[in-house]
């Protein structure tokens, strides 16, 4: 089996067969002119041979070369995946900051075969597609998204991430905290409350307060619109929307995020920021509220 033909003309194939004596099949379709590879074939090329009789073997030396040229970008394209992108879990992710030490022309082709991995093929993509994601890349807002066919694409910040499909919405999460005890957390996490007789230190998946100015029952829920804190640290209080900004934290780790609250003041986003105030003195009983992983 000899593959491609492309570098022989129709004739030189015809009359190697002929000297061989080898019969071959035309293919009916290849007649048809309603198909633009035949209207190509029959129409344009016989045009452009009457410009330059030697076309057909210049077009093919060009297509060689252009494979040739492939293989090369594509081994480089290899490399600098291996440098910028890695899977997490379901999601491929490419390092923006080093996306741009890349030159233009091949930063275009690391996407195309982002979206390849991501997608399995690239049917339907179109260089209209690439240039939408290029833009997200190089916009001066830190995040956004765009729904390209098979693919979802989202810019975070410095990442690039691309997904077969759009993340869902989670579902509105309340519980009461009627006491101590272990309480289960969307995603899997646990929220562990303990009484302690004095403080034994916070960090940022521990806080504590007095149990005098922060009495049961007690609500864990997701944000709403309008939810606002007074940071530790700080005076005054200030939207979670704008903590949120201040930390960077992605759209989808806003949407998670949960949020202790007590008479519709939150006192603590939980693992990221508790309030001002509500500190135990010495003497005062300790509620003390941990997250933790499962187990």
């Amino acid at each position: 089996v000899v593959r491609p033909l492309l570098p022989f003309h129709r004739a030189e194939l015809r009359s190697f067969l002929k000297e061989a004596g080898i019969a071959w099949r035309e293919d009916m379709s290849n007649l048809d002119q309603v198909l633009t590879r035949n209207r190509i074939r029959h129409q344009l090329l016989p045009m452009l041979e009457s410009f330059n009789p030697n076309i057909v073997n210049q077009v093919a030396g060009l297509c060689k070369q252009m494979r040739q040229d492939e293989s090369f970008w594509a081994d480089l394209v290899a490399e600098q995946l291996e440098r910028c992108g890695r899977w997490q879990e379901d999601v491929y992710a490419l390092d923006r900051r080093l996306m741009f030490e890349m030159p233009p022309s091949l930063v275009g082709r690391v996407i195309r075969s982002a979206l390849e991995k991501v997608r399995g093929d690239l049917r339907c993509m179109t260089s209209t597609h690439v240039a939408d994601v290029l833009r997200l890349l190089r916009s001066d807002s830190p995040q956004g998204e765009l729904s390209l066919p098979g693919v979802w694409v989202a810019r975070r910040y410095e990442t690039l991430l691309f997904r077969r499909q759009k993340p869902e919405n989670l579902e509105p999460f309340e519980i009461v905290l009627n006491g101590p005890g272990n309480y289960p957390l969307p995603d899997g996490q646990i929220l562990r409350l303990s009484l302690e007789k004095q403080a034994l230190g916070e960090s940022m998946k521990a806080a504590e307060f007095s149990l005098l100015s922060l009495p049961f029952p007690l609500t864990l829920r997701h944000r709403r619109p309008g939810d606002r804190i007074r940071p530790s640290g700080m005076s005054g209080s200030k939207k979670l929307q704008d903590l949120f900004v201040d930390l960077k934290l992605t759209k989808e780790e806003r949407q998670k995020a949960l949020l202790l609250i007590k008479d519709d003041e939150v006192v603590w986003v939980v693992g990221l920021r508790r309030s001002e105030g509500r500190l135990a003195k010495a003497g005062d009983p300790v509620l003390r509220v941990i997250i933790e992983a499962k187990g």
